[in-house]
């Protein structure tokens, strides 16, 4: 391809994205939608772009795509809203990801997939993406506990998704049944990853508020995040733990300072924040329409996947939200189905989806289909559901299962019902029958007895008569013949 059309579609690209962030501002429907899309377009449809032509520039782009991500999201987790919303988001986050985790492993086995894979899967899908749910939240106004629930849900469970996902990935590579050393090498592996990500936020802290200079810029800072991922990777870690402990310890740098008895002041100034959100944007503009160029259209069967898995995790999602959600005063009642129709998969998901096969784990190649149609599912799904709420057209999961409930059960109630007042109508009709029904006489009973039995009895009743005069006749026979003569002598 020239380099004036990689330019053109690379401008392109970059104001659609923009175009895309407006639309979302004012219609509410995020902008991943939108750059998948495009994505599709230039990709499978229209061939303008086919995922070979990329070569190992994506495996680069996608690992730079999850570190940032942590970091950029590790930015706006403040210790002291960690703490407030902490039992709420810890709840959400664990019970939402482990029934997600069991629900996807259980279709996939379904599918036919053996367990490694299906675990793979469930895991890598288990969280909500940071990149679509802190855009919308912060531009629907949900109470702001709620919102911060979402925004720590989002953050928690990206952690947990790639923690899960590399630990099943360690696990197979060690190919070691032993529970014990498998344990002993994980533990070690993240609390290699923390404690770097620790060490270099704080050191970095330091330098930025001791050197003005560096604090103005940027880049160095990045230039610094991506030192510590690779001496983290290098040490056989995690770099992406690593990349999201530095960016909550840069986000917190004013706490840290004044626990350090240092003036008590930001390291990161409002134009560095802008700076490095302009690159996420950047960052996520790219990767989405990347996610969309992979995304094969010809496959039936891993997009019904998809599919499935997008629908389920819709069904799911209120049980969190019931066990994790606190009623607050004045509180908006679009704010819980707002909370149970945050499923969407983003980043995260999209990039540990080439984790695996990244690292040579057998048949992880027939993850990625599944993934990116289930990441396009459930954003579909969370952008109908927010418009629907936002137009009092939708009242939510919870709602809407409880009411599908309440007719089915009343329908077999009725049913029941209907069934027994039969029964009992049928008992009353009896029984008045048998009240009012006359005994029948003797001689009735001939006439409702059927026509054959009739003349049966009839017959033999008519012989047994014409018995009984033949017996009489012969009586009188014998008496005329016995006691007649007798007489006569008496006489004479």
């Amino acid at each position: 391809m020239a380099v004036d059309i990689i330019f053109a579609t690379v401008g392109i690209i970059i104001l659609l994205g923009f175009l895309s962030d407006i639309i979302f501002s004012r219609t509410k429907i995020p902008d991943v939608l939108w750059l998948i899309l495009i994505g599709i377009l230039i990709g499978p449809l229209f061939n303008f772009v086919k995922p070979n032509a990329l070569g190992e520039a994506a495996s680069i782009f996608t690992s730079f795509a999850l570190l940032f991500i942590l970091f950029e999201g590790g930015l706006h987790i403040r210790i002291k809203d960690l703490m407030k919303s902490m039992y709420g988001a810890t709840t959400i986050a664990i019970v939402n990801f482990i029934l997600t985790v069991l629900v996807i492993t259980g279709i996939a086995t379904y599918f036919g997939w053996d367990m490694t894979n299906s675990l793979l899967l469930g895991t890598i899908l288990g969280g909500t993406s940071s990149a679509v749910v802190v855009p919308i939240v912060r531009k629907l106004q949900i109470g702001k506990e709620n919102s911060l629930v979402l925004i720590l849900e989002s953050a928690f469970t990206d952690v947990l998704c790639i923690v899960a996902a590399l630990t099943i990935v360690q696990i197979v590579k060690l190919d070691s049944i032993s529970l014990g050393g498998v344990l002993n090498s994980l533990f070690g592996s993240f609390a290699i990853a923390i404690f770097v990500g620790l060490i270099a936020g704080f050191v970095w802290i330091l330098l930025l508020e001791r050197f003005e200079a560096l604090s103005r810029s940027y880049i160095s800072t990045i230039g610094m995040l991506l030192i510590v991922f690779g001496i983290t990777e290098f040490a056989q870690s995690s770099g992406a733990i690593a990349a999201l402990v530095f960016g909550i310890l840069m986000g917190n740098s004013r706490k840290i300072l004044s626990l350090a008895e240092h003036e008590d002041e930001d390291t990161l100034s409002s134009s560095a924040r802008a700076f490095f959100s302009q690159i996420s944007f950047f960052v996520k503009t790219f990767f989405f329409v990347y996610i969309g160029i992979l995304t094969s259209l010809t496959e039936f069967r891993p997009i019904l996947l998809g599919l499935l898995i997008a629908v389920a995790i819709f069904l799911i999602r209120p049980i969190s939200v019931k066990i994790a959600f606190k009623p607050q005063e004045n509180q908006n009642p679009q704010d819980k189905p707002i909370m149970e129709a945050m499923i969407p998969k983003g980043l995260a998901a999209a990039v540990l989806a080439q984790v695996p096969m990244q690292e040579g784990i057998a048949g992880s190649a027939k993850l990625l289909t599944p993934v990116f149609a289930t990441i396009f599912f459930t954003i579909v799904i969370t952008t109908i559901t927010v418009f629907l709420i936002k137009h009092n057209k939708y009242q939510g999961t919870s709602e809407l299962m409880i009411r599908l409930f309440n007719k089915a059960f009343s329908k077999t109630l009725a049913k029941k019902q209907s069934d027994k007042e039969i029964i009992k109508n049928f008992e009353k009709k009896a029984a008045k029958v048998a009240v009012k029904k006359p005994i029948p006489k003797k001689g009735k009973q001939l006439k409702k007895q059927p026509l054959k039995k009739a003349k049966n009895n009839l017959k033999k009743k008519t012989q047994q008569k014409n018995k009984k005069k033949k017996i009489n006749k012969q009586i009188v026979a014998l008496q005329k013949q016995f006691i007649t003569p007798v007489n006569k002598k008496n006489k004479l």
